[in-house]
């Protein structure tokens, strides 16, 4: 039997998850303080021959530690359910389709040519202006501008209205809107913002060409 402690012990030693029993190791106590304590049996000081096992020793087990790391989040820490459609826009959905048979469908905040960058409008700087010849059956000419957006895209954008003031160098404001006659032109310039003046003389719709109100001519003159 104490042939075979030394065996014992560089068994334990090199591999210290495994355990080696009180009556095998009964002879070298003394000299296996270390593995026992390693090894999860706790050392007795008594020097009697004890066969009882003895209890482990206090340790965190490699199923506890992934019991613990597969436990679920506490409340504070989980993801938050997205939130709801605020309230006001219900009430305006709702007085909108107010005795309607076919009710409205809501209007996009966001053009469908700028959803990639979330933006309603993009500012601009103009690179070349041209004209553009609009395909079959229409025939004309359409004002475009090549524009490099904020965010560093290339696109082609339609000058409504009738004239123009940029030229290159002007900065000016992008807004989604497709142009039907035109293919490639996915953007319109907006008049009256930044570099882009509005259409002069325009008496209808001068909202969407940036054109001012005319001031009313005195009584007396």
């Amino acid at each position: 039997m104490i042939d075979c402690i030394p065996n014992k012990l560089s068994a334990t030693v090199g591999n210290p998850l495994s355990i080696a029993t009180t009556a095998e190791l009964d002879n070298g106590r003394a000299a296996l303080q270390i593995p026992l304590a390693v090894s999860g049996v706790a050392a007795s000081d008594d020097d009697g021959d004890d066969d009882s096992p003895r209890p482990p020793a206090r340790a965190i087990l490699l199923d506890d530690a992934l019991d613990a790391s597969d436990a679920e989040p506490s409340p504070a820490r989980q993801r938050r359910p997205a939130a709801h459609i605020s309230r006001l826009a219900r009430l305006t959905d709702l007085r909108r389709n107010q005795g309607c048979r076919k009710p409205q469908r809501a209007r996009h905040a966001v053009s469908p040519a700028l959803a990639e960058t979330r933006c309603p409008q993009q500012k601009g700087v103009c690179l070349k202006v041209g004209i553009t010849r609009p395909k079959k059956p229409n025939s004309g000419e359409r004002k475009t501008a090549r524009i490099r957006l904020s965010s560093g895209r290339m696109i082609t954008a339609y000058i409504p209205g009738e004239g123009h003031n940029i030229q290159q160098h002007s900065v000016v404001l992008v807004r989604g809107g497709r142009s039907q006659d035109c293919p490639g032109v996915r953007y319109h310039l907006v008049r009256g913002a930044l570099d882009l003046g509005g259409v002069s003389n325009r008496m209808s719709s001068r909202s969407k060409y940036g054109t001012k109100k005319p001031k009313k001519a005195a009584v007396g003159a």
